[in-house]
Order: structure tokens, then sequence, then C-alpha cells
């Protein structure tokens, strides 16, 4: 990315900038990929000087010995309980980062919280397809769809039906992504044509991908 690349650049250069990366499940990396990227992640940018913290919304569970400071949420409930973004609105204002990397863009409650409490540059992060639905629609409709839609399934003008929705639903969800974030870094190149997909009119600008 352009613009936004330049500024996440400005704000690692400076005097031991502090980051801080925001993950909704445990910080345990034997548990699932986000929680493995999260700890490399934190891992090595501990090792380039700089101050890393990161934010768990989970209680408890964690494992891990990152050289990193831990915060984790007070109370049961993840991001449906308002204690734990109380709590993480609370550590941004003592940890002071630079950077907030969250984890979890998707979660909208997170942004939200982060938009109020900080003025740090923000980082949205995702490592997955943009397809998974489009991929997986048959998986999708089964999660979604009441029983007595099922039938919607067996034609191709309700397959096409059940894609728009999607595409419309998912479409929100990622502009809200966008505005809400200084950068929004996806994994690789094929992403940015699964994000075109979505939301045409991107700015290139915004985004970044993982080398």
């Amino acid at each position: 990315g352009g613009a936004a690349h330049r500024d996440l650049q400005h704000s690692l250069m400076s005097a031991r900038p502090s980051i801080l990366i925001v993950l909704t499940p445990p910080l345990d990396p034997s548990t699932g990929g986000v929680q493995t990227s999260t700890v490399k992640m934190a891992r090595m940018l501990a090792t380039q000087e700089y101050e890393v913290g990161v934010f768990s919304y989970a209680h408890q569970g964690h494992q891990s010995d990152v050289p990193v400071q831990l915060f984790s949420a007070p109370e049961p409930g993840g991001i449906a309980n308002t204690v734990n973004h109380a709590a993480l609105a609370e550590t941004v204002g003592q940890f002071t980062p630079s950077v907030i990397i969250n984890q979890m863009p998707y979660e909208h409650a997170i942004t939200e919280t982060i938009a109020q409490h900080t003025g740090a540059l923000r980082v949205g992060c995702l490592r997955n397809t943009l397809y998974s639905v489009r991929n997986n629609l048959d998986q999708y409709a089964t999660r979604v769809l009441p029983k007595r839609l099922a039938p919607l399934l067996q034609n191709r003008a309700g397959r096409m039906a059940l894609l728009s929705w999607h595409r419309r639903r998912h479409a929100r969800d990622l502009r809200r992504i966008l505005a809400g974030y200084d950068c929004f870094v996806m994994f690789a190149e094929p992403n940015l044509e699964e994000l075109a997909y979505f939301v045409p009119d991107y700015d290139p600008d915004r985004v970044a991908l993982i080398p």
C-alpha cells in the first residue's frame, strides 16, 4: 500500500515505538493460526527492540513464553462483555502504543473500542481468503439457512441469489474494516482480486500485503 504503508513505516521508525497486538483467543500458539502468527510476530518485533504488548479478549488459557507484556480480559465473555472492552481501552491508555494491530478486524466492536480510545496508527490484519463462503457455499447455506429453504441450493437461480446476498453482506463488513483502519493487511496477491470482488472501489493506498 502507498500512504498507509509509509505511515506505518514512519511509526515503526520512531524511538522505541510500542506496538499492541489484539486478538480474541488465548495467546497459545498450539491452538490456532492467529495465535501462532501473533506469537511469531510479537517475538520478531521484540527482537528488533520494539516494545510489544498483546491484549487478548480471552479471560484465561494463555500458554506462551514470548517476551511481551500480556494483557488479558478480566472477565469471561470475550467481546460480548463490555467490561473487557473497557479493559482494552485502559490497556491502550497505559501502554500508549504507536501502532495497534488488530488480528480480528471482522470484530467491529474491537474496531470501535480502538477508535474511541487511541490516536495510534490502526492496522487490521487478515490471514484468510475472502472467498471462504463463495468457495464453500453449501456449507455456508447449511449453517445460515432454515431447513425449509434448503431446496434453494438445488437450482442455479437459488444458489446465485444466496451468493448475491452474501456478497452484499460481506461488502458491508469489508467497507467497515477499510473505514476503521489506517491500513488493512491481507495475506497475499490473490486477496486483492477477492477484495475487488466485494469492494470494487477500495483505496489501494489503505491496503498492504504480507510478503
